[in-house]
């Protein structure tokens, strides 16, 4: 009877941690597709409801960019966004932090692109997950400062034949 009730109760913790595990997989999943779906519509107003505000700063000025094409590449451009929009996304795989089950790196690939994969970076906010596109980039207060080399020995300029005869 002892091991009946061990087996169960392992079991239901084991379950109980693989529904959430699901389910956090779910929700990361919904939230990143629908942020790329809606940048990809470029409906920035509603990406930036499903993102960091370092999102939504970078957001503002693909939006001022997106303003910004001339009018000779944008039958070009809306021509490749809808290619870019009717692709199926595919998730391969779900990284959450170590330490810190509040982040997940979710990587996935576009029928558009099968051999490329792609990555999007999410955090866990007041229980909510948002696309933090910063948390991708590399860290600038941890690269080092680089110092200019110094500059070339200069030459001695050469008196002018003129300031030679005097």
């Amino acid at each position: 009877m002892k091991y009946f009730l061990w087996l169960l109760f392992t079991l239901s913790s084991t379950y109980s941690f693989a529904q959430k595990n699901i389910s956090e997989h779910d929700a990361v999943k919904k939230v990143a597709t629908t942020f790329i779906h809606h940048v990809l519509k470029e409906e920035y107003d509603k990406a930036k409801k499903l993102s960091t505000s370092g999102t939504q700063s970078m957001l503002d000025q693909m939006k001022m960019y997106s303003a910004m094409i001339p009018d000779s590449m944008v039958s070009e451009i809306n021509k490749q966004r809808k290619k870019m929009r009717e692709a199926t996304i595919t998730f391969n795989k779900f990284t959450f932090g170590e330490n810190n089950k509040n982040s997940c790196t979710a990587y996935f690939v576009s029928s558009e692109r099968p051999k490329s994969e792609e990555a999007i970076f999410l955090i866990k906010k007041d229980q909510a997950w948002l696309v933090a596109l910063e948390g991708l980039m590399p860290n600038q207060s941890k690269t080092q400062e680089v110092t200019p080399p110094p500059p070339p020995p200069r030459e001695p300029i050469a008196p002018k034949n003129s300031e030679r005869e005097h």
